[in-house]
């Protein structure tokens, strides 16, 4: 899976730098956010990363998705601690 980027340059989808990120906006906004949070909301962004995208998808795309899910999931606060987070 290849993640195109705002300036078009591809890299290999990762989902550890996502992990990172959202461990990173749960801190700065000292929202409590656990290991087993953060591995359910993994795999769900991964599977519908993999079933939804035929190797190819925009970073916007995998933003969505984590929004998404992450609302889904009830972590509106988090996911507006991410949203603020990923663009500074």
């Amino acid at each position: 899976m290849k993640v195109i980027k705002r300036d078009r340059r591809t890299e290999d989808f990762d989902i550890d730098k996502i992990k990172i990120t959202l461990i990173r906006a749960a801190e700065e906004g000292n929202v409590p956010f656990n290991n087993s949070d953060i591995d359910t909301l993994l795999k769900l962004i991964k599977k519908k990363i993999v079933s939804d995208f035929n190797g190819m998808i925009y970073t916007r795309e995998v933003k969505n998705i984590i929004l998404e899910e992450l609302r889904k999931l009830g972590f509106d606060s988090v996911a507006n601690l991410y949203e603020n987070y990923i663009k500074q």
